[in-house]
């Protein structure tokens, strides 16, 4: 995982052209879960969501979430069903609005704005979690092994971190790094336009992500990988898409070990 030097978990109050976009992007945030990848995504997040509830000998009600880089709130809302206590945190003032009005009679949950990369800022940060989620959003941060050491503190013994990144080894994403930087090349294929419009994300990805990075860059911190997966293809490539060298997502799972003796 190649990081840039930064010495705040997430930068904010900038009005980078990362916060423009997500601002801009919040109103229509969970119309996205409407389109078969998005469906995808969150079926397969919350397929290891109810695998690790079904483990727990907890209650509902005890068991608490965090989810960093909750947008709009899709899957705060969709853990809060399950009778979990979930806080959700964003960096986009129009993000966490969103999921306010959204979920505001939701009982169970509860939403920060990330104000600054002081560590002791927000009170998400006193407590432990269970689980955490952080659902594509270190492709978008300027260090992402800060990130992960950030969220990896705030996991309780035995828990659990689910991670979705873009998988660098696809061979689809090698493509569509191409056609983004050959807009020319988009003309013979028309579901490619997006790629050349402005507000397109890859203007605002610092990096995408190898399994081997990401469990190399843990293991120093306790955490034990327990699977990944690889997702998300053009209908064509939807049979193989959870071959390597195939899905444009991955997902990966890590268990938190506290090593005694």
């Amino acid at each position: 995982m190649t990081a840039r030097p930064s010495s705040l978990p997430v930068q904010v109050g900038q009005n980078a052209p990362i916060d423009l976009f997500f601002e801009k992007e919040a109103r229509g945030w969970t119309n996205r879960y409407l389109s078969r990848t998005y469906q995808q995504r969150r079926n397969l997040v919350l397929s290891v969501v109810f695998e690790e509830l079904s483990k727990t000998r907890k209650k509902r009600a005890e068991y608490r979430a965090l989810d960093f880089g909750c947008g709009a709130g899709v899957f705060v809302g969709a853990l809060s069903t399950m009778g979990i206590s979930v806080t959700g945190v964003d960096r986009s003032r129009a993000m966490i609005e969103a999921a306010q009005s959204r979920l505001r009679a939701r009982s169970h949950t509860e939403f920060e704005l990330l104000r600054d990369g002081s560590r002791n800022d927000g009170a998400y940060r006193q407590r432990s979690y269970d689980l955490v989620l952080c659902l594509s959003v270190l492709e978008f941060v300027v260090s992402p092994e800060e990130i992960i050491a950030h969220l990896a503190a705030l996991l309780a013994a035995d828990g659990l971190l689910i991670l979705t990144v873009p998988n660098r080894n696809s061979y689809l994403r090698r493509f569509e790094r191409f056609a983004f930087d050959h807009p020319s090349f988009n003309r013979w294929l028309p579901g490619l336009n997006h790629l050349a419009l402005q507000d397109c994300y890859l203007r605002h990805q610092t990096q995408q992500f190898t399994a081997e990075e990401l469990v190399h860059s843990t293991k120093r911190l306790g955490l034990e990988v327990e699977q990944h997966r690889f997702h998300v293809a053009p209908t064509l490539c939807a049979p193989i898409e959870k071959l390597e060298k195939v899905g444009m997502m991955m997902l990966l799972s890590f268990r938190k070990r506290i090593h005694t003796g």
